[in-house]
């Protein structure tokens, strides 16, 4: 069919372009979404057991503010050796409610805590907290 004299796109043209650019972003957005969250997921891991490596360098320094480590409820720091601190960083530690979920590190991996892992039921455990610049560890006797 030719179009005599007139330029431009029919309103049922632009409206499949609409529609198909539709579709499109109803396709990509999950996926982009998905990548966002798994690598927000990715970095929470990292960060938890960088996290932790530091603490293990920093709670054998004398007077160190920025890693501490404490038994139960007794809120004094507790000086540890460095083979100490290596020893407890490679226990199972936790790191309780962060924005994704709990962490597990455990012999060097972080991992996402199962739904009945944390806190275990029975004997001691480690509990990990970030409060800005300043890591603690506790640990708990279940």
């Amino acid at each position: 069919m030719k179009r005599l004299g007139k330029k431009g796109f029919t309103l049922v043209e632009l409206m499949v372009v609409i529609v198909i650019i539709g579709i499109l972003v109803a396709i990509i957005v999950p996926s982009v979404t998905s990548a966002v969250n798994s690598a927000k997921k990715q970095s929470a891991l990292a960060d938890a057991k960088s996290q932790l490596t530091t603490w293990s360098i920093e709670v054998a320094t004398a007077g160190s503010t920025t890693a501490q480590y404490f038994e139960g409820d007794d809120k004094t720091p507790l000086p540890l050796t460095e083979a100490e601190a290596l020893r407890i960083a490679g226990e199972k530690v936790f790191m309780k409610n962060t924005e994704l979920g709990d962490i597990v590190i455990e012999n060097g991996t972080a991992r996402w805590a199962e739904a009945d892992e944390f806190p275990p039921d029975s004997g001691d455990y480690y509990e990990m907290k970030v409060d800005g610049n300043v890591i603690t560890i506790t640990k708990m006797t279940a």
